[in-house]
C-alpha cells in the first residue's frame, strides 16, 4: 500500500505572490546556482554511500507487507460488527484504514527501519476489548480469540515478536510482519463508517474521542500536516534525510534523553524549507545550521500560526503564557490541532550539547560553501567536506569523567519492559546533575550491550559524560568545591526503584569512571583505541576509522580536579560505593573481568552539593540572520522557566508508560 503525499498548494519558482506557507515571509525566494547543483549531486551521493536509501526490492516488500496489513484488519473489523448483529454486507461497508505515520510517511525510513502505523476503526470497535482483548470492566468477560487483533496476529505464521502494551501512555502492538517492524497503534472514532477518502486533518474525526485515541491519531496528522506545510516534498526529504543523519552521527537524536526526536528534526527542517522554498538541499542543508546557530531560543519554531480549534472538542493547545509551557527551553510546536511542543523532554545540559553541534554544522558547512567559492567552475570541496558533517561523536574524548548506569533483569523479556523504564526516567537523573554548581552534563542516547556481567539480552549501559568546573579565583589559598553526586544519584535511583511493575531480578548499578576506565566493550563498539604508550616512538595510533581515547582540547581545563574529600568528610570511594551497589545486581563482577569490574580505588568522587536551579544556555548577542522572522511567533516568551521541569512534577505530570518512548504520537 503507497500512500500519496498531499500536493503542495503553492507553486515554486518564484511565484511570490502565490506563496503562502509558514508564518512570515520567505528569507530568499533565490533559484539555485549552477555551483547549488553541484553541491547538491555531491551531498546526494554522500548520503547514498552512507546507506541511507532503500532498494526498490526493499521498498516494494513494505508495501505488499502495509496492503496485507490493511486487508488483515478489515476483516478483523468485519468479524466483530458481524459479531454485533450486522449483516456480512453492512458489516464489510463499516470499513477500517491503515495510515502510516513517522519517518516512513515522510518519505526518509532507511534500510531495515520499522513502520510507524494506524488503524483507524469505527465506534464500535472497542480498544481494549476488540484489540488488546481485555476482559469486561464491568463482566470481567474475554472476547473470544478468533475477534481480537492481537490473538490473530499472534496466529499468522508471518509475524513473530509480537508485544501488546494497552496500558502505555499510547496503547501500541509491536511486531515483525514478513521480517518488517511494525509499531502499530490504533483509534476508535465517533463514526458508524470509515470512509475511504477519510480526511485525517479534518479536525471533527476528534469529536467525543477520549485522550488516548487524541494521542493515537496525532502522529498521522502531525506527519500529513508537515508534508502539505513545504513548498518542495521532495527538497524536503533530502534536506531531512541528510538533517536526521547528521543528529543521529552527532548523538543528539533522542527525545526520550532530552534531545530532539523525529518530528521535531522534520519540523525544524521544514522551516528552513519555508524561508527559503526555491533552494536545493544542498543549500537547504547550510541555511539550516546558519537560521538555527542563531535561533533566540525560548522562541518558538512553528510551520503556521497555533490555531486554537473547536472549544467543543476540549484539547489543550500549546500556549506559551501558561506558565507550565512557558518553563520549555526549546519549543518547537507541532502544526496540527492539537498544537504541542514536541521537544518538552529538552533540558538546559541537551539544550546546550545541540547548540554546539550546530555551531559545529555550521563551521563545517561554511567551509564547503567557502571551498566551493574559491574552486574553478567544474570543482566543489567533494564528497570528504560533506562526510565531515556527518562523523560520528566525539563523545567518549570529550571528557574526563562518565557516569556509567547499567540496567539488567533476570530474562529478554523483563529487560524490554525495565530498560525503557529506567531510559524514561533517565532525563529526571540527568536534570538532578546539571542542577549541580559547575558542572556539565552530556547524556549519549547510545546504549551498549556487550557488558560481560549480563546475559544476553539482559544488560544494557548507558553513560553520561561530565564536567567539573572550579571557579575563577586569583586567590592561590581558595579551598576548591568539592561536589558529592551520591545525593542526586540516590534520589533518582529510589524513584527509579519505586515502579510498581518491578520485579527483584530488576537492578540498576552506576558507577562514575575515569575515562581510562572506560570498558573495552564500549571502546569496541565505538571504533575507539585506548592511548598507546607502548609503541616504539611513543605515539598514538589508530587504524583508518578508529579513534585515540584521549582528552579534547579543552577537556580538562580549569577542572576541579578530584581529592580524597566529600564535601561531609567523608571517604569518597565508600560514599560511591554506596551509591552505586544494587542488592539486586544480577551478575557479579569477576577478577578476570576487567571491563566490567573495577577496584574502588579505581572511582573518583563527584565534585560540591545540589542547587535548586540552572539557567538554559542562551547569548544576549544571538540573533536571527537578517531578513529572517520577527513576528508574533519570535517574540519573547513570557516568563520562561530557568530549570526545565522539576524532578517530582515531571515523574508525576510526564510518566510515559513502560516504553518511554512515545509522546502524543510524538518519536
Amino acid at each position: 500500500m503507497n500512500e500519496t503525499a498531499p500536493e503542495p498548494s503553492a507553486a515554486g519558482g518564484g511565484a511570490e505572490s502565490a506563496y503562502n506557507y509558514g508564518t512570515t515571509e520567505p528569507i530568499s525566494y533565490a533559484n539555485p546556482t549552477d555551483e547549488d547543483h553541484l553541491l547538491n549531486r555531491e551531498l546526494e551521493e554522500c548520503l547514498h554511500r552512507n546507506s541511507l536509501y532503500e532498494s526498490k526490492q526493499q521498498q516494494q516488500h513494505r508495501e505488499q507487507v502495509l496492503a496485507e496489513l490493511h486487508i488483515l484488519v478489515r476483516d478483523w473489523v468485519r468479524k466483530v460488527s458481524m459479531k454485533q448483529g450486522m449483516t456480512d454486507t453492512m458489516a464489510a461497508e463499516t470499513g477500517a484504514k491503515i495510515f502510516t505515520f513517522g519517518s516512513y510517511r515522510l518519505g526518509v525510513n532507511g534500510p531495515g527501519a520499522d513502520i510507524d502505523t494506524l488503524c483507524i476503526a469505527p465506534r464500535h470497535i472497542d480498544r481494549s476489548r476488540d484489540v488488546f482483548g481485555s476482559p469486561d470492566a464491568l463482566t470481567g468477560e474475554k472476547s473470544d480469540p478468533e475477534f481480537v487483533l492481537v490473538d490473530i496476529l499472534g496466529q499468522r505464521a508471518e509475524v513473530e515478536d509480537l508485544v501488546a502494551v494497552s496500558e502505555a501512555y499510547v496503547p501500541i502492538v509491536k511486531f515483525k510482519f514478513s521480517g518488517v517492524e511494525i509499531d502499530l497503534l490504533c483509534a476508535c472514532l465517533q463514526m458508524s463508517f470509515i470512509p475511504e477518502q477519510l480526511d485525517i486533518l479534518d479536525d471533527s474525526i476528534l469529536r467525543n474521542v477520549d485522550d488516548a485515541t487524541q494521542r493515537s491519531i496525532n502522529g498521522v496528522r502531525v506527519t500529513d500536516a508537515i508534508l502539505r506545510l513545504v513548498p518542495s516534498i521532495p527538497n524536503f526529504r533530502t534536506t531531512l534525510r541528510a538533517i536526521k543523519h547528521w543528529a543521529k552521527s552527532r548523538g543528539i537524536y533522542s527525545n526520550v534523553l532530552g534531545y530532539l526526536g523525529g518530528v521535531a528534526w522534520a519540523i525544524l527542517t521544514a522551516r528552513i524549507c519555508q524561508l527559503y522554498p526555491n533552494a536545493l538541499p544542498s543549500f537547504l542543508v547550510s541555511r539550516f545550521f546558519l537560521v538555527y546557530d542563531q535561533w533566540k531560543w525560548p522562541n518558538p519554531v512553528m510551520l503556521k500560526p497555533i490555531s486554537q480549534g473547536n472549544p467543543n472538542l476540549g484539547f489543550k493547545v500549546w500556549n506559551r503564557r501558561n506558565h507550565a509551557d512557558a518553563r520549555h527551553l526549546m519549543p518547537v510546536i507541532t502544526p496540527a490541532y492539537p498544537s504541542m511542543n514536541s521537544t518538552h523532554n529538552v533540558t538546559s545540559s541537551t539544550l546546550r550539547v545541540m547548540r554546539e553541534e550546530i555551531k559545529r554544522g555550521r563551521e563545517l558547512v561554511t567551509e564547503i560553501l567557502n571551498q566551493a567559492d574559491a574552486t574553478a567552475e567544474v570543482k566543489t570541496p567533494g564528497l570528504e567536506a560533506w562526510q565531515r558533517l556527518f562523523d560520528s561523536s566525539d563523545f567518549f574524548g570529550r571528557y574526563n569523567y562518565y557516569f556509567s548506569i547499567d540496567v539488567s533483569a533476570g530474562d529478554s523479556e523483563n529487560q524490554k519492559k525495565w530498560k525503557g523504564l529506567v531510559e524514561a526516567r533517565l532525563r529526571y537523573l540527568i536534570h538532578k546533575l546539571e542542577t549541580m554548581p559547575n558542572t556539565q552534563v552530556h547524556p549519549y542516547p547510545r546504549e551498549f550491550t556487550g557488558n560481560p556481567n549480563f546475559k544476553a539480552g539482559c544488560g544494557n549501559s548507558f553513560y553520561i559524560g561530565l564536567k567539573f568546573k572550579a571557579k575563577a579565583s586569583n586567590d592561590k589559598n581558595t579551598k576548591k568545591p568539592v561536589v558529592d553526586v551520591s545525593g542526586p544519584v540516590r534520589e533518582w535511583h529510589g524513584h527509579v526503584l519505586d515502579w510498581g511493575m518491578r520485579t527483584p531480578d530488576m537492578g540498576v548499578n552506576f558507577e562514575l569512571l575515569r575515562r581510562k576506565h572506560l570498558p573495552d566493550y564500549v571502546l569496541a563498539a565505538e571504533k575507539i583505541l585506548r592511548k598507546r604508550k607502548d609503541t616504539d616512538d611513543g605515539s598514538k595510533k589508530a587504524t583508518s576509522g578508529e579513534k585515540v581515547a584521549e582528552p579534547s582540547a579543552s577537556s580538562g581545563k580549569d577542572e576541579v580536579p578530584v581529592n580524597g574529600t566529600t564535601s561531609e568528610g567523608a571517604n569518597p570511594e565508600e560514599s560511591l560505593k554506596r551509591s552505586r551497589i544494587d542488592p539486586n545486581q544480577t551478575a557479579e563482577p569477576t577478577e578476570t573481568n576487567p571491563a566490567g569490574s573495577r577496584k574502588d580505588s579505581d572511582l573518583v568522587e563527584g565534585v560540591g552539593s545540589g542547587r535548586p536551579g540552572g539557567s538554559p544556555v542562551r547569548k544576549p548577542s544571538d540573533g536571527l540572520p537578517e531578513g529572517s522572522p520577527s513576528s508574533e511567533a519570535n517574540a519573547p516568551a513570557s516568563s520562561p522557566g530557568s530549570d526545565g521541569v522539576g524532578l517530582g512534577q515531571a515523574l508525576e505530570d510526564d510518566e510515559l508508560g513502560l516504553e518511554g518512548r512515545r509522546s502524543a504520537g510524538i518519536t
